[in-house]
């Protein structure tokens, strides 16, 4: 399954919902020590208050679906459903 990647800047209060948000999506993935678990790093100067946090969410890829379109036969000519013919063979 392929890994989303994202930089998350904001608040504690944003990050937890933004974190909830992407994690309900598919599953957070972390490292199997707990001390390379993402760390958030606070921001100084006028970002005072906000944090950055990296984060890595497996996500599964919807499945693709193939859309067949139907086309109507000029006048005198027939039609053959592939798909009945299938069947039948």
């Amino acid at each position: 399954m392929p890994e989303l990647e994202v930089w998350l800047i904001g608040t504690p209060d944003q990050l937890d919902a933004a974190v909830a948000a992407l994690t309900a999506t598919g599953r957070h993935v972390l490292p199997a020590d707990p001390d390379d678990h993402p760390k958030r790093i606070a921001l100084s100067g006028e970002d005072r208050g906000r944090h950055r946090l990296y984060l890595r969410i497996a996500v599964a890829a919807p499945r693709a679906t193939v859309t067949r379109h139907l086309t109507t036969a000029a006048s005198g000519q027939d039609v053959i459903s592939l798909d009945a013919y299938r069947r039948t063979a």
